[in-house]
C-alpha cells in the first residue's frame, strides 16, 4: 500500500486480493490468427507476465481436473504436415534425397523443422508471423541439453530422468 493509498484507505480496511493475474497484450496477434483458423479458447485461456516466472497462461474460468485445457487448429500446427504443405520449401530440396535422409534419419527431423522455422521467419510474409513474434527471443528446452546439463535439472523435471517422473 502506498503512502497516499493509507491516508486515503479506511482504518481497518484490507486490500482486496486480485482476482485475474496482470493479462499481458503482447500477444493479440496471436490470438486472432489463431481465432482466423477456428480455435475457440473455450478455457478463456490468456497471457499473463508472472513476476517470478515469466509469461505463462491463466484462465477466466475454472479448469477441472481431466478437463481439455487447448484445442488448437490442425492448421496451426508446424509439423511434418506443414512441411508437405508448402511447395516453395520443399522446392529448397531435392524431394527425393530428403525423403531418404528422413527415412534413415541422416537428417533428424527436428533439425528440418528448425531449418522450416528459419526460413519462414525471413520470408516477407510468413504464415506464421504472429506465432513468431509470440516465441521468447531467449529460451532452453531440456532437448538441447547434454547429458551433463540434463543431471542437473531438479529430480521433478522428466527430461531430467528419461522423460518419466
Amino acid at each position: 500500500m502506498t503512502d497516499e493509498d493509507a491516508h486515503t484507505a479506511r482504518p481497518g480496511a484490507k486490500k482486496k486480493p486480485k482476482k485475474y493475474p496482470r493479462e499481458c497484450t503482447d500477444h493479440v496477434d496471436l490470438f486472432r490468427w489463431l481465432k482466423g483458423l477456428g480455435w475457440a479458447n473455450e478455457t478463456a485461456l490468456r497471457i499473463a507476465r508472472y513476476e517470478h516466472s515469466g509469461k505463462g497462461l491463466f484462465s477466466r474460468k475454472p479448469i477441472d481436473a481431466g478437463d481439455c485445457l487447448i484445442s488448437l487448429p490442425f492448421e496451426a500446427m508446424i509439423g511434418l504436415n506443414a512441411l508437405e504443405r508448402d511447395a516453395e520449401f520443399r522446392a529448397m530440396f531435392d524431394e527425393l534425397a530428403l525423403e531418404e535422409h528422413l527415412s534413415e534419419e541422416k537428417l533428424p527431423f527436428q533439425a528440418l523443422l528448425a531449418f522450416y522455422l528459419c526460413a519462414q521467419e525471413h520470408r516477407k510474409e510468413p504464415q506464421y508471423a504472429a506465432y513468431f513474434q509470440s516465441v521468447p527471443a531467449c529460451f532452453t528446452n531440456p532437448y538441447f541439453c547434454t547429458k551433463q546439463e540434463l543431471s542437473l535439472l531438479p529430480y521433478f523435471c522428466p527430461a531430467a530422468n528419461g522423460g518419466t517422473k
